[in-house]
């Protein structure tokens, strides 16, 4: 058998590179794992490099306990073997104010920004929670902020300049945080042009007037109170769009396509779509279909095209039916996943959508009034023309008793039911759902069941 050192060097890193454990944020030990990988010989070490040095991490220790203010980093050590050109993605996360306040501190000295230029990184991760509930006075925490707004504001300039590659962001911090907001807008407008991936857990304020050409995932907290909601985004490039916080009376305007007509907005390679709209328009006329009653209210129409969609999800409910006018979907989805929101089943029964792999439905206070339509969408949905292997629904609060004789979900597999339902009920739908492999109910009640069929054990009549 010939010796591993007879493979040519490309194979070496093929093989290097498939069995690299991947670097999970957080825990130091995944990176120091990779360490025996350039120890082992020369043309190890030559090739492994760019493998173990591709990360660069800076996170807390912890040791607030015993009054020590550390942060875990291996900056040091690239910086010292002078292998900043390999680093390619950057993690940071610092969630106690006293390693915060010391690490914005010695930041240029911590990454060289005097001597080193991090031009090759590509991605950068920021965790930032601070920990103020320990302050008596919520206003604590916001002069401590106040006090470190310039050295984040620097902090963010100094990695505009000193970092000018990045093309994916990951920023996380608290909704309530203006270090946060300092920090994300400056990134995010900052590489807007040249963003691939930006993902926010905090409404960013933009001041451009689009994202690059090139955007593939976006997802995004908005904040329906900003004077520019989104930037114009590029429909055609995107493959991922998670939105939170929509506005009740969001519009498909902040997107374009250049390639298709007039009024038409062509998501041609997106396979995920998730919106999750603000609750307070929850239940208005199932979901607020009704025509707006302002001119301000009214979203433009557009003909959508969503060709190699696999996976939606919706949550809560838009004002207006026009987010879904004139949509076209794949006739099939791998996965269709509906919550709190009676109205988007109505809505999606209309589409062109015939079948899927995966469904669920989750359900929250139907009222009366729409009852009729509840039955219409979920037998569409768990009916036998569409083919599925799994489906789920679960019914929480419906204000009406569910009638077995108008349901047809012949391919629903299991229910979960809050609140109360009759022991009768439970029976009959058991008896009805022919694929119903599981069926929870919160509170059953036996009312008017014969003492005889409360009985443990099988009946005796067909022992």
């Amino acid at each position: 058998m010939g010796s591993i050192s007879a493979l040519s060097e490309s194979t070496i890193k093929r093989i290097l590179s498939i069995n690299t454990p991947f670097f999970e944020f957080g825990v130091v030990n995944s990176w120091k794992s990779l360490l025996p990988l350039i120890g082992v010989c020369r043309t190890w070490r030559r090739i492994g490099l760019p493998l173990v040095y591709k990360d660069v991490f800076i996170d807390n220790t912890n040791h607030a306990s015993i009054g020590c203010v550390q942060w875990r980093t291996n900056v040091n050590l690239i910086l010292a073997n002078n292998l900043v050109h390999l680093v390619k993605n950057l993690y940071i996360d610092l969630n106690d104010h006293s390693c915060m306040c010391l690490f914005l501190s010695n930041a240029n000295k911590t990454f060289g920004f005097d001597d080193h230029r991090w031009a090759n990184v590509e991605m950068l991760t920021v965790k930032y929670y601070e920990n103020m509930f320990i302050d008596k006075v919520a206003t604590i925490g916001d002069e401590r902020q106040k006090r470190m707004a310039p050295q984040m504001k620097a902090f963010a300039d100094a990695i505009v300049k000193n970092m000018p590659g990045i093309t994916r962001l990951k920023l996380s911090t608290f909704k309530r945080n203006s270090l946060g907001d300092i920090f994300s807008n400056t990134l995010a407008n900052s590489f807007a042009s040249q963003l691939y991936l930006i993902k926010s857990l905090k409404a960013i304020s933009f001041t451009v007037p689009r994202l690059g050409a090139n955007i593939t995932h976006l997802n995004l907290w908005l904040n329906p109170n900003s004077e520019q909601l989104l930037p114009l985004i590029n429909a055609e490039s995107l493959h991922c769009i998670h939105l939170f916080a929509v506005p009740a009376c969001f519009s498909w305007k902040y997107f374009y396509s250049e390639s298709s007509e007039d009024g038409c907005i062509n998501f041609r390679n997106l396979m995920h779509l998730r919106l999750e709209f603000t609750e307070e328009s929850n239940d208005i006329d199932y979901c607020g279909c009704r025509p707006p009653t302002t001119e301000s209210d009214e979203c433009t129409k557009f003909r959508v095209l969503f060709p190699k969609l696999e996976h939606l999800r919706i949550d809560n409910s838009p004002r207006s039916s026009d987010i879904f006018y004139d949509n076209e979907y794949p006739e099939h989805l791998k996965r269709i996943e509906i919550n709190y929101s009676i109205g988007a089943m109505e809505m999606l029964r209309q589409s062109n959508i015939k079948s899927f792999d995966n469904f669920e439905f989750y359900s929250h206070f139907i009222h009366l009034d729409d009852e009729d339509i509840f039955y219409r969408s979920t037998n569409h949905f768990f009916g036998s023309e569409t083919h599925k292997s799994n489906s789920r629904m679960t019914l929480n609060g419906l204000q009406f008793e569910l009638d077995v004789r108008r349901l047809e979900w012949p391919m629903l597999t299991e229910l979960l039911i809050f609140g109360s339902c009759e022991y009768q009920t439970m029976y009959a739908l058991i008896e009805k759902l022919p694929l119903l492999g599981k069926i929870a109910v919160g509170d059953l009640s036996f009312n008017n069941i014969p003492e005889t069929k409360l009985l443990m054990g099988p009946d005796p009549q067909h022992a």
